[in-house]
């Protein structure tokens, strides 16, 4: 039923090609692939494709700054200044185009939950027109994630902070404080606390020489459904450029072995506590009214959307307590501990328009393995 899924996506040229990796109860119940790699060549869209994760880089983030919390080394409430000073008096841009000082100091917990009021470059508002203007002095070939974190700080906020949800570059400047603290390069530090201990060896901000036969061809569609790739990088973004919002590369079985990690109380790496504060809805009323995902059931927790009302969740077919991310390729992770599993969805396509994939791919698991 599953593979039937994934098999239609590519023979109705949905996809170039996709896959699916499904853990129940620490052991693997599903693996599924269909197409190719690359429409040019015939290497199949196996298992072991290296894909671009893109947000779902969100969720290693989270869980590295609560490694941390962990450590004693910050807590959720610290001010963003503490760590990165640039982040001391802060602006917020009101509707008439006038700048007020922020209410609040900007913490870590308003970067966990999206609540920061730092949005994506690229809208049409003032304040992401201001960051496209600000992005636009970064040297991508040679500037660093604490150096774009500072150009993000030059930046008014969209609102006060924990005034209403938003989505933007909150976890890039969390990377960054992962830098502050620990000395250590994103990537560095990622490999040290999370990726080594699980055997993730195909998880990094970059794809070595040997690899790049793996990687999947990343596809633009058109709206008139035309294909064309993206080229492939070496790194996602710039060479010194470790985003803590977007940059990873990955695999199925490592993202499977991350999910697993999460699911089953943190393997030594992540205290149960923390884990429980990262896929628990943080919330409040207020800013649930402007989370995208609210009419459909999903509260927000560090980085993860995590399933409040499954009443209203039929389109994914999702029960309360699941908590994940997708990337802006296709890619998702979705992790339900009521049942035990661990899911990892591999595409790549852009737009990833996630609403005509991951409902049938989602109601078959449900179907096969949900109780």
């Amino acid at each position: 039923m599953i593979q039937k899924v994934l098999d239609t996506f590519v023979q109705t040229g949905a996809a170039a090609g996709t896959s699916l990796l499904v853990f129940k109860d620490g052991r693997e119940a599903f693996f599924g692939c269909a197409g190719r790699l690359d429409l040019d060549q015939p290497a199949p869209f196996a298992r072991d494709a290296i894909m671009r994760m893109f947000s779902m880089t969100k969720v290693v983030t989270a869980a590295a700054i609560m490694t941390l919390a962990d450590q004693g080394l910050l807590s959720v409430n610290d001010p963003v200044s503490r760590f990165i000073p640039e982040y001391a008096n802060l602006m917020v841009a009101q509707p008439d185009g006038t700048l007020v000082p922020a209410d609040k100091p900007l913490t870590i917990r308003h970067l966990l939950t999206m609540t920061s009021g730092i949005p994506y470059p690229g809208g049409s508002d003032v304040v992401s027109q201001a960051y496209a203007r600000e992005m636009a002095s970064f040297d991508w070939a040679n500037d660093t994630t604490l150096d774009m974190a500072r150009i993000i700080a030059r930046c008014p906020l969209c609102f006060h902070p924990g005034d209403e949800w938003r989505y933007g570059l909150s976890a890039d400047v969390l990377g960054a404080v992962v830098v502050a603290i620990t000395g250590m390069e994103l990537g560095e530090y990622l490999k040290k606390t999370i990726f080594d201990p699980l055997g993730m060896v195909d998880t990094a901000f970059t794809v070595p020489e040997e690899k790049k036969h793996r990687m999947a061809v990343m596809y633009n569609v058109s709206p008139e459904g035309g294909w064309s790739p993206v080229p492939a990088k070496a790194n996602s973004f710039g060479a010194r450029v470790e985003m803590g919002g977007a940059g990873l590369y990955s695999t199925l079985d490592d993202f499977v072995r991350f999910g697993e990690m999460l699911r089953v109380g943190g393997k030594e790496i992540l205290s149960e506590e923390s884990i429980r504060e990262m896929s628990r809805n943080q919330l409040t009323p207020k800013q649930m009214e402007t989370f995208w995902e609210t009419g459909i059931g999903y509260g927000y927790g560090y980085l993860v959307r995590t399933v409040i009302d499954e009443s209203l969740n039929e389109l994914h077919a999702e029960p309360n307590g699941v908590f994940g991310w997708n990337g802006m390729a296709g890619t998702s992770l979705r992790i339900d501990p009521a049942n035990g599993l661990t899911v990892v969805y591999g595409i790549q396509r852009v737009p990833a328009n996630h609403d005509d994939f991951l409902p049938p791919v989602l109601q078959a698991v449900a179907h096969v393995f949900r109780k």
